[in-house]
């Protein structure tokens, strides 16, 4: 059998699967799940028809709710696989994981820099304090001394995180175990 011929074969091998996260997806009772393969397995693609069935099914009652589907990835490269194979859907919120957290704190900025001044400061006075018990000249005085100086330097205004945040709104998740076999099987 060639190899065109046995892909063929192979192709409605796992169809069961996204029939089964279809399932899931039920904006009344949400399931979880955990959808484990390997590299080519075809993960992105049950994950894809997954938001594509979510739109189908319930994009007026997220609408109407005024939210939108979270999809958080590792990698840039994944967000913009997702976002073209969605043709950049605004119901779904593609993200990676950093993006999507540093979206959740923003407007939080002078209370986080607020309590890390005084984190520092507390920082500073306990190393300060150790300096005046510890003996000077040591290689340990030394290192309390950096440590006091940078935390000095930090102490002034925060450093900006080069995250640039990209999402907003409401997420939504589902995880639930599914057994694989075929393309999403993967590689023993």
């Amino acid at each position: 059998m060639s190899q065109a011929m046995a892909a063929a074969s192979n192709a409605a091998l796992d169809d069961h699967v996204e029939v089964e996260i279809a399932e899931l997806l039920d904006l009344e009772r949400p399931r979880s799940f955990f959808l484990f393969a390997g590299a080519g397995s075809g993960k992105t693609r049950s994950l894809v028809n997954a938001l594509k069935h979510l739109g189908q099914r319930h994009r007026d009652a997220l609408r109407l709710r005024g939210r939108r589907v979270a999809v958080i990835t590792y990698t840039n490269a994944a967000c913009d696989e997702i976002v073209r194979r969605i043709d950049s859907d605004p119901l779904f919120l593609v993200s990676t994981i950093h993006s999507f957290a540093w979206q959740q704190i923003q407007g939080l900025n002078s209370d986080i820099r607020k309590w890390l001044r005084a984190d520092l400061q507390r920082d500073i006075a306990e190393i300060e304090e150790a300096e005046r018990k510890g003996r000077a000249g040591t290689k340990a005085s030394a290192a309390r001394q950096a440590q006091i100086e940078s935390n000095k330097g930090r102490g002034g205004r925060p450093r900006r995180n080069s995250v640039s945040p990209s999402i907003s709104g409401a997420s939504a998740g589902w995880y639930h175990s599914v057994p694989l076999s075929g393309r999403h099987a993967g590689r023993a």
